[in-house]
């Protein structure tokens, strides 16, 4: 979760500002322990931190809060799955299909979704419910299975 208004930054900004080479910072940095800021994106491939949370680690700080959880924030696709209640590969599909149209931003060749969007694709979920048009069986299902039921009764008596 990026909170609005932060401009993430990447493995080579915060060897910059650590002062550290890229290659140290990758193989055994600080940003693998506990008390370092927080990866803006879990469960993703590219780290993003906040460049604020990473000067004041520099300056000494360690251990941060959690950010509030805002309207305004940003959610890569893991988070935003979960906001509306779906797997991630069927919040992928959605996306793919147009199905929904979140608010999108990219943040470091990462897609991220405004909060406030996936609320209100998740109450207005995609797609129409019922059956197929021109479908044949009007029954319910309960009383269909209880027709089958009856059906083989029937057949199986000599």
């Amino acid at each position: 979760m990026i909170p609005d208004g932060v401009e993430p930054i990447g493995i080579d900004e915060v060897a910059a500002i650590l002062g550290v080479p890229k290659k140290s910072l990758i193989s055994r940095g600080p940003h693998k322990d506990s008390d370092f800021a927080i990866n803006l994106n879990p469960g993703g491939r590219t780290r993003l931190w906040d460049p604020a949370q990473v000067a004041e680690y520099q300056a000494g700080t360690r251990g941060f809060a959690p950010y509030s959880e805002l309207p305004t924030d940003w959610l890569n696709d893991h988070e935003a799955a979960g906001v509306a209640g779906v797997a991630v590969f069927t919040w992928r599909e959605y996306l793919r299909d147009a199905r929904i149209t979140p608010v999108i931003r990219v943040f470091r060749d990462v897609r991220f979704h405004q909060r406030s969007s996936i609320t209100a694709v998740h109450e207005q979920p995609p797609g129409k419910g019922g059956r197929p048009a021109g479908s044949t069986d009007k029954a319910k299902r309960k009383s269909r299975k209880e027709a089958d039921a009856d059906r083989i009764t029937e057949k199986a008596k000599p």
